[in-house]
C-alpha cells in the first residue's frame, strides 16, 4: 500500500493514482488520503448524528 495513492477507483478510471502528491503540489497544503467509509464515520461522530460519540480505534 502506497500512502496517498488511490489503488483502484473503477468509477473514475484511476489505478495507482498519486492523489496526495498532486493535491499537495496544487494547493500548497498537507493532504491525507483515507478510505471514504472511515472519513464518513469520523464526520458523523464529530458533526453528525453521532456527535459526541466515543471510539476505541479506527
Amino acid at each position: 500500500m502506497n500512502e496517498g495513492t488511490i489503488e483502484v477507483a473503477v468509477n473514475i478510471g484511476w489505478e495507482n493514482f498519486p492523489l496526495r502528491d498532486i493535491l499537495q503540489r496544487e494547493i500548497f497544503l498537507p493532504v491525507v488520503v483515507e478510505n471514504d467509509a472511515n472519513i464518513a464515520a469520523i464526520g458523523e461522530m464529530s458533526k453528525g448524528a453521532g456527535n459526541g460519540a466515543r471510539w476505541n480505534s479506527l
